[in-house]
């Protein structure tokens, strides 16, 4: 039973590009194509026999060594690659994550400068008249359970 997968066209292909040694065929076709000969080889005979002719006429050719400088001329004309620089780093960027965290540390120093400026001393909830705060209660008896002292005991 021959494999469905590879027709009888694509073995001569297989034949006529590749030559008549199968272990130079594409692996993924080899074993099909192995199979096809095995069935039917009177289809394949003059394919073969040309390429085996084809094939001991080509190594016979001598292969040529390829000049030393080959390479150093093959490099010497081909692009040059620009190396990038690296980008500075910048804190307030407007566009990834780093404009996050510049506007994160922007509004933390400007919380820390506006608080720090506009701090007075200790507030004393006790004495609301000497600070310029003003509170819900005028007397200590007023006081909410959480500012009175000793009460939590």
């Amino acid at each position: 039973m021959t494999d469905l997968s590879l027709t009888h066209d694509r073995v001569l292909d297989l034949i006529a590009i590749y030559g008549a040694d199968p272990e130079v065929w594409p692996e993924a076709e080899r074993a099909a194509a192995r199979r096809h000969l095995s069935v039917s080889p009177e289809v394949f005979a003059d394919a073969l026999a040309e390429a085996h002719a084809l094939d001991a006429c080509l190594a016979r050719v001598p292969v040529p060594e390829p000049d030393p400088s080959l390479a150093n001329r093959i490099m010497a004309t081909a692009p040059k690659m620009r190396r990038r620089q690296a980008a500075p780093v910048y804190l307030f960027r407007w566009s990834g994550r780093r404009s996050d965290i510049g506007a994160a540390l922007a509004a933390l120093a400007v919380g820390l400068v506006a608080g720090y400026a506009t701090a007075s001393e200790a507030v004393d909830p006790l004495i609301p008249v000497e600070t310029g705060w003003s509170v819900p209660w005028e007397t200590s008896d007023e006081l909410p359970f959480w500012l009175k002292e000793g009460d939590m005991e």
